[in-house]
């Protein structure tokens, strides 16, 4: 089942709310897996990034990364269903070096991006202040809601490379010298959107190397109450 979705269509917007998160709660985190459930239906008024209030929930690591480095990940619906419901939801990885040098990938459902209502592949930042990135839509396939997708991400001070399952992979210019901010998200569209999925980071380059564990903090964004939520440590299931 593993699938792979690409074309071209982007827009700035996303510069106005891949923001550095506000800290609330640790994130207790286990030797190789770092996996951040993030549930919930969203509270707040008006779609993503078009009101006061932002519309994730996630874990931010305590510490930079280095300036260069890879990372293993995986992305899957909770209980092997489906990443949420509603108009529209995301989840993705993000890497904050500054305001012009931000970028977040994974994956997306919404009517802009995936018009036929299914999920897509998105890239959305900044490299040096330009945009980058796009939406690619179902012509390679498309997504599917309850697939767990393997993801491969890696960077040097000048830019960063994504690729999902086995498909070919996305390089894009970044300033990332100052050493980025590492955050999981995940977000929902309209109030009443659910989001419903599993982050997780089993491998880092820094571990290979003999570096320790990173840890991380828990954030939510949304204005109801924590309606949205980051819960947890998931538990791989090679680990049992």
């Amino acid at each position: 089942m593993k699938r792979k979705v690409f074309s071209v269509v982007f827009t700035i917007i996303i510069a106005m709310f891949l923001l550095t998160p506000v800290a609330n709660a640790e994130l207790t985190v286990s030797q190789w897996l770092h996996g951040i459930y993030v549930q919930g239906v969203r509270g707040s008024a008006g779609a993503w990034g078009t009101g006061a209030f932002n519309y994730v929930a996630g874990a931010t690591m305590t510490s930079l990364l280095p300036t260069e480095g890879w990372l293993q990940a995986g992305l899957n619906g909770v209980n092997g269903e489906s990443f949420g419901s509603g108009t529209g939801y995301k989840f993705i990885f993000q890497f904050y070096n500054d305001a012009n040098n931000v970028i977040a990938l994974g994956i997306i459902k919404d009517p802009g991006a995936a018009p036929w209502g299914g999920l897509t592949l998105m890239v959305e930042g900044l490299g040096n202040g330009q945009p980058v990135g796009g939406y690619w839509p179902q012509n390679h396939d498309g997504f599917d809601t309850d697939h767990y997708y393997t993801i491969f991400i890696s960077w040097n001070a000048t830019s960063i490379t994504f690729r999902i399952d086995e498909h070919p992979a996305l390089t894009y210019p970044i300033n990332l010298s100052a050493g980025p901010s590492f955050s999981v998200m995940g977000c929902a569209r309209m109030p009443g959107d659910a989001v419903d999925g599993v982050l997780e980071l089993y491998d880092w380059s820094f571990l290979q190397t003999g570096g320790t564990n990173p840890s991380y903090t828990m954030w939510t964004a949304d204005n109801a109450a924590g309606a949205i939520t980051a819960i947890g440590t998931a538990t791989h299931p090679f680990d049992n």
